[in-house]
């Protein structure tokens, strides 16, 4: 098995919430994914795409 990869981070500002079909138009299979609001100090989400290809992990904080 080959493992060299490439890491990319992306810092985007007003990404769309259409993230899901976004990945799927970009012909990445999503697996499975999860989500979790920050309710107290820091208010945010952040979530994790589990793909067949690899994965996609976000953090969006409320300004």
């Amino acid at each position: 098995m080959d493992d060299r990869g490439c890491h990319t981070i992306c810092d985007i500002a007003g990404a769309s919430v259409q993230l899901l079909a976004t990945l799927q138009a970009s012909g990445f299979t999503a697996i499975s994914d999860m989500v979790h609001k920050f309710s107290v100090g820091a208010e945010g989400v952040t979530g994790l795409f589990l793909l067949s290809e690899s994965h996609l992990s976000y953090l969006y904080t409320l300004e």
